[in-house]
């Protein structure tokens, strides 16, 4: 039987091409990865991955399992967002990603208001200079890999516009979610 921990395994995989960095990105070890790819690939009696050299390529069955699991990932996380807006977010996690300007300028005053509102819920910083930019950023709320863009604010186009509290297109906002002033206008 499929579990979700498995899927997510095999989903970081995929992304990222490689077990040590999809290890980093899920604090597992290398071989808790390997055990996890192992028992995926026994439940399906499929094999997802092939060993080239000293990397792993996903088969085309693996491909496709890999697949399905952003599509089930990013499900099941919609689905916990919903819920949460609806009875009211009490615990969880909420990831966010931006450039370094911005998290070490707004975030900080952000996430002790959050932590002190909402003890139980988990706050996850992600560089974007780490990804692929700002554009790895919005692609990471778009799969549900990210909850929230960090940006400031720039009037006259040029990164969008909105503030560090914006919700991401399609999402709606948090209950708890209010306005704040944004950042002094300009380029990041």
């Amino acid at each position: 039987m499929l579990n979700l921990t498995q899927l997510k395994v095999l989903e970081a995989v995929a992304r990222h091409g490689s077990v040590t960095v999809a290890a980093k990105e899920l604090h597992y070890s290398q071989p808790s990865i390997s055990h996890h790819l192992g028992r995926l690939e026994a439940a399906t009696g499929a094999k997802l991955i092939q060993r080239v050299g000293r990397g792993i390529r996903l088969t085309p069955e693996g491909q496709l399992l890999a697949g399905r699991a952003t599509e089930i990932l990013g499900r099941v996380n919609a689905a916990s967002v919903e819920l949460a807006a609806r009875v009211g977010l009490r615990a969880g996690r909420v990831r966010l990603a931006g450039f370094q300007t911005v998290l070490s300028t707004l975030v900080p005053r952000a996430a002790a208001e959050l932590s002190s509102s909402y003890p139980r819920i988990e706050l996850n910083l992600v560089d974007a200079h780490t990804g692929r930019g700002p554009a790895d950023a919005a692609f990471g709320t778009r799969r549900h890999r990210l909850d929230l863009p960090a940006r400031r604010h720039s009037p006259g186009g040029g990164g969008g516009g909105g503030t560090a509290t914006d919700p991401p297109a399609g999402r709606p906002p948090l209950p708890h979610q209010r306005p704040t002033p944004s950042a002094s206008p300009g380029p990041l």
